[in-house]
């Protein structure tokens, strides 16, 4: 199963507000970026990769298929 943004980010414990306050946007804009209602641009999801320390692939495609795009975890 892919793991969402949304998943990501509560699993590392960090908070909505926490995000926004970062990215340097409301929490209603972050909000909208998790529920895919705005576009993720390539800067921000850098930006929330660096923030979440995951790779830039897991932001785009989820956990799950970054890692079958690099081979690793396969069954």
């Amino acid at each position: 199963m892919q793991k969402s943004l949304k998943s990501i980010r509560a699993e590392k414990g960090i908070g909505q507000q926490f995000m926004a306050n970062q990215l340097g946007i409301s929490k209603t804009h972050y909000c909208n970026l998790e529920n895919g209602k705005r576009r993720l641009s390539y800067a921000m999801a850098l930006q929330i990769s660096q923030i979440l320390k995951v790779p830039i692939q897991n932001i785009f495609f989820g956990e799950l298929d970054a890692k079958m795009k690099t081979g690793t975890d396969c069954r």
